[in-house]
Order: C-alpha cells, then structure tokens, then sequence
C-alpha cells in the first residue's frame, strides 16, 4: 500500500528518506534538507498546480512531514498507513548491511587477518601460557630472515606451535566466520528491537546508538583478551 500527500509524495519522500530511516536521520533530513530533494518537492508542487507561493507550500509540506515523522506515536500510526507490520520493519531494517554489523565485521575480519599473518605471537601466546616447559630460540630460515621457532617438552604441542595451517589458518577462518555471521546476527535482532521501539511510540536514536557499543565493545574486548595473552615472559633457549 502506498499512501501519498497531495503533490503525490508520501512523508518520508518529502524528506528524502524512507522507512528505515532513525529518529536521528529525520531530524537531520528536516534541519539540513539536501537540494536534490527540495528540488523534487518543488517540481511535483509546480506539476500540480496551486495559487499560493511555492515556496510556502514547500515549506508547509516539509513542515507536516517533520511533524509527522518526528512524533514516535504519529510515525507509527503512519507506518501502519503505509501498510509495513512490526515484521515488515525488522526485516527491511535489519537486511541492511551496514552500521553496527558492519562495525562489527570490519573489526573481528581485522583480527582474522592478524591471526593470518601473525603466526609467532599466537604460538607464544599459547605456549607460554599452555605447553609444559615452553620456550623459543630464534633460527634463520631459507631467506636469511631470522623466526622463532618453538619447543616443548611434550612433541605434540611442539608439533602444534611450529604449524601455520592449524595455528593461524584455523583460527583466522573461525575468527572469520565470527565476523560474517555476528554481523548478520547483529544485524537481525537490532532490525527487531528498533522496530519493537517504532511501533512503541518511541524514539529509536538511543537503541541505535546500543547496538553501536555493542558492535564495537565486544570486538574489542576481543582484541583486549588476545593482546593480554599475548603477553609473557618468553624464555629464550
């Protein structure tokens, strides 16, 4: 169902928005309109005809949009005109893949990377905190580069520090997955809940901006817990 005001453009066109739009980006369409959009607004006034000024009734039609759009209650009762249910919202909000889940997929896939190229330091933080009797010499490979290489007194968690595949290529791809799908994730339950808070009657700014702190939080502390176990007391053969 598409319901339009008078000039044949509905309350989020006028402001150049649409439905998924926040409670932040309504305000910032009305007090900073783009020209490519007062530009539209004006053309379909002048297509239809009036006897005021057109500017007056550009800035009448840009008024009720704000108006309307910018009242928790009077934006959800126009969400049910235009024919979106709660589920309708969530899914359009949540299938856009930016924002929070981007956040959140950028930071984990960096820490991916890192567990990519990084193969020492995860094989110290390992070993130092996990294999009996752990250290490290330094030895100089076929390039003439010089890299540690690790031991233990137990063969198997020797096997496993001196091994790239399974301990930077394992990790990087679970870290990976991380990524991808908390995102998605991340992206599905803030769809709902803001959607939750619109057909509420409430402002969406303030869920928005928790789901911000939790995609970049959690990363973090991720990051947090790795760099503090990467730190130890080495000691070298």
């Amino acid at each position: 169902m598409r319901v339009t005001g008078e000039y044949g453009l509905n309350q989020y066109e006028v402001l150049g928005l649409d439905e998924t739009a926040s409670s932040r980006d309504v305000v910032n369409a009305y007090l900073k309109p783009r020209h490519v959009w007062v530009d539209r607004l004006w053309q379909a006034v002048e297509r239809h005809g009036h006897d005021e000024d057109t500017q007056v009734v550009v800035q009448r039609c840009w008024d009720e949009a704000y108006r309307v759009l910018g009242d928790p209650a009077l934006r959800a009762g126009y969400d049910s005109d235009l024919g979106y249910t709660r589920s309708d919202l969530a899914h359009r909000i949540g299938h856009r893949w930016d924002g929070w889940g981007l956040a959140w997929a950028f930071l984990f896939g960096f820490l991916a990377l890192l567990f990519l190229l990084d193969h020492e330091n995860i094989s110290r933080m390992l070993g130092s905190h996990f294999a009996p009797s752990f250290t490290e010499s330094e030895v100089q490979n076929e390039e003439g580069r010089w890299v540690g290489e690790f031991h233990s007194s137990d063969s198997r968690w020797e096997w496993v520090l001196n091994s790239w595949l399974l301990l930077s290529l394992c990790p990087a791809i679970m870290t990976g997955l991380v990524a991808w799908g908390g995102g998605v994730v991340l992206n599905r339950v803030a769809g709902e809940v803001i959607a939750w808070a619109r057909y509420d009657g409430y402002h969406d700014t303030w869920v928005r901006v928790g789901f911000w702190l939790l995609a970049v939080l959690v990363p973090l502390a991720a990051w947090v817990q790795v760099w503090r176990y990467g730190l130890g007391s080495i000691p070298y053969t």
